[in-house]
């Protein structure tokens, strides 16, 4: 049988590691399958193995799968998401073994299941009702460092991903330039509008429309309120300064 050239992990010391430009055969990406029923485990190694891929272990739930995954160092672990207990097995090897792919058969086709598989670092999937033929894909995606999902989920996940970068910019504080950071600084210090122009040798009206600029984007409207929050530990984080000497040469 002819055998397909796939991208695969490249190996520092006895662990797989990152996708590499080399080309290898089926034969050279070792997968390791977990399934809870011997007869689901069997034949899935069974028909992984004759499409040309080396089998490196298989195993069912034991306490020991970790460990024995450890030891096999596959490229792919393949595992059977009709048991429960699978979910918490990958969220280990995400952990434990980031450079390692995991692959999910039997995943049901609905939102939630598909997306509780994603949340556990599984890298590919393939329904109840897929064929040995679309696993191979799967597969073979993963070790191309692609996550093939159907639109519904991919469009959720974008939105997903649009939530947690508004919650980062929210909980970050406010983006201010670099003298708007250096008048917030010396505000904090007690200076006026003019002392302030005297410091950094400019224009007062020119420090009237930072101050401007830096209570818009701060939401306050007064310069004690904008000292305020100054102190807080996410803004302070956010302009990235201990002391106004910091800004000011």
């Amino acid at each position: 049988m002819r055998t397909r050239s796939v991208k695969v992990f490249a190996r520092e010391g006895n662990a797989p590691v990152r996708p590499q430009r080399s080309e290898f055969t089926r034969e050279n990406v070792r997968l390791f399958v977990i399934a809870e029923v011997r007869l689901h485990r069997e034949s899935v190694s069974d028909n992984l193995s004759r499409g040309g891929f080396t089998i490196a272990g298989t195993a069912s739930t034991s306490e020991d799968v970790i460990t024995r995954i450890a030891a096999a160092q596959p490229h792919v672990v393949v595992v059977d998401m009709a048991t429960p207990a699978m979910q918490s097995i990958a969220r280990v090897l995400a952990l434990q073994a980031p450079g390692v792919k995991t692959v999910a058969f039997a995943v049901g086709d609905s939102e939630d299941e598909i997306l509780a598989c994603i949340d556990a670092g599984i890298a590919g999937y393939v329904s109840r009702e897929a064929a040995i033929g679309d696993l191979v894909a799967a597969i073979e995606s993963v070790l191309r460092g692609e996550l093939p999902v159907p639109p519904r989920i991919a469009a959720t996940l974008f939105r997903r991903l649009t939530v947690v970068r508004q919650s980062e910019r929210e909980s970050l504080g406010p983006v201010l330039t670099a003298r708007e950071r250096q008048i917030l600084l010396l505000i904090d210090e007690g200076l006026s509008n003019k002392e302030i122009a005297a410091r950094l040798t400019i224009e007062v009206a020119t420090v009237k429309n930072h101050v401007h600029s830096l209570l818009t984007k701060m939401n306050v409207t007064t310069r004690g309120q904008a000292a305020a929050r100054l102190s807080a530990p996410s803004t302070a984080r956010r302009i990235g300064a201990t002391t106004p000497h910091e800004f000011i040469a």
